[in-house]
């Protein structure tokens, strides 16, 4: 008997389990480069299904659909002037949003001052109803957006609904409570702030809440040196004659010369390795490569990441205290808008001089102008710093007496120099702590399931 399901609830884990176990190498390598094991699940026993992908029951094979590489470099895209590229992406953002729009009863959105949402926000008003527009501001003023969402609550002729986010420490008991499936969810981290946003949206009869996350890996997000390498893979000693390599070169700071050495140089490995992550045991085998980046090789560097960027974009699927209560959509991370991306070029997208410089064309009439060219971003790194900080002394112990430190994982000589306030300050280690408290908090969820 084979069970089909998107959750395994524990009953089912009790009853079909008993041999299942944590892999300690795949968890080993997925705290080191997460996306690369996107495509397999880190508990020996049931198997899994990457989005498009079917699986033969008879055969017990599994068999491929969908693939970015089916749409990387599409010809009847690659071809279009500008003008028409950015009416294609504009049309393809307004079908995912239209479509996800009509499976709600209720709508709302969340509201940043920053392009991406607010691209969605142009996309949903006037067309549909929304009950809540949402924003949350953070702590300083590098998180401070204020300006920006009242620029476009002026400009759509919108009221939105203003909190500030509160930053609660992260301890044992907020871990702990967090929801856990078959993969660890990085959307559960933050539970105040989810439990708040689900409260309000309950209050407003949300159903459905649409965000704008997504859009920086879809959209090309900065517009780095590597679109130029794409650009020579595309055309060869032809891009010399581009304006984009002025462009590009002005825009990051480096000479011409630099972007056409870069770019004879090059040679994509198929999997990029991730930095030192001074929490974790030091790694002697090399990351597991993802079936989705097999062909990237031949796509080169910038396109390689935009399709690395739908791996990271799985953990914004993850459960938490908010998908509990409302659907929450990401129309830049649907189907229509993917394929969109993907078939567009990076110098498309960036027209060989900012970042996401296709989408501001694609919605420059429904943005304000502050929007439209802004150039900054909203930092949150103080917020998590404060909620990890605030969370040390119970953070410190449960890591390190934990499962990660007794699989060695966890180097625990590093991770006790690490998780001090003063360690803090002077590195700012925050992404491999949050990282280590995610998977520390699946690995313990998962064990108390499989013990019972």
């Amino acid at each position: 008997m084979t069970f089909v399901a998107s959750d395994i609830p524990d009953g089912l884990v009790t009853s079909v389990a008993p041999d299942w176990r944590i892999s300690t190498e795949r968890l080993s390598a997925a705290v080191r480069n997460p996306p690369a094991l996107s495509a397999c699940l880190l508990l020996d026993g049931p198997v899994a299904l990457l989005p498009g992908e079917m699986r033969d029951l008879v055969a017990e094979e599994t068999i491929p659909l969908w693939s970015p590489a089916d749409h990387v470099h599409r010809r009847d895209l690659t071809s279009l002037s500008t003008s028409d590229a950015a009416d294609h992406l504009r049309a393809a953002v307004v079908e995912a949003v239209d479509g996800l729009a009509s499976a709600a009863e209720g709508v709302g959105a969340e509201i940043s001052g920053g392009l991406d949402p607010s691209i969605v926000a142009a996309a949903l008003h006037p067309r549909h109803e929304i009950r809540l527009w949402l924003n949350a501001s953070g702590p300083g003023p590098g998180a401070d957006e204020s300006a920006f969402v009242a620029a476009l609550e002026k400009h759509l002729d919108i009221d939105v609904t203003r909190f500030n986010r509160r930053a609660a420490a992260l301890d044992r008991d907020a871990l702990e409570a967090a929801p856990q499936r078959l993969r660890p969810s990085l959307a559960a981290l933050d539970g105040d702030f989810d439990q708040e946003w689900a409260v309000r949206c309950s209050r407003a009869g949300v159903e459905g809440l649409f965000t704008g996350k997504g859009g920086d890996g879809m959209l090309i997000q900065p517009a780095a040196a590597r679109v130029f390498i794409d650009l020579w893979r595309l055309k060869g000693w032809r891009a010399l004659c581009s304006k984009d390599l002025v462009r590009l070169a002005r825009l990051n700071e480096r000479s011409v010369w630099t972007l056409v050495s870069e770019a004879l140089r090059w040679k994509q490995p198929l999997y990029p390795e991730p930095g030192d992550l001074n929490l974790f045991t030091p790694s002697v085998s090399p990351s597991p490569h993802h079936p989705w980046l097999n062909d990237a090789a031949a796509w080169g560097p910038a396109k390689a990441v935009q399709v690395m960027s739908l791996l990271q974009g799985h953990g914004l699927h993850g459960p938490s205290r908010l998908t509990a209560a409302v659907d929450v959509f990401h129309p830049l991370l649907s189907q229509p808008v993917i394929e969109a991306c993907l078939g567009l070029t990076t110098p498309q997208l960036t027209l060989g001089r900012r970042d996401r410089a296709l989408a501001r064309l694609a919605f420059r009439d429904r943005l304000p102008p502050e929007v439209l060219h802004r150039r900054s971003k909203g930092e949150l790194t103080a917020y998590f710093g404060r909620m990890i900080a605030d969370g040390l002394p119970d953070l410190r112990p449960w890591l390190l007496d934990g499962r990660l430190a007794a699989l060695g994982v966890i180097d625990r000589r590093s991770a006790e120099a690490a998780l001090t306030r003063d360690a803090l300050i002077r590195c700012g280690d925050y992404p491999d702590i949050l990282l280590a408290a995610m998977f520390e908090g699946w690995a313990r969820a998962w064990d108390n399931r499989l013990q019972v």
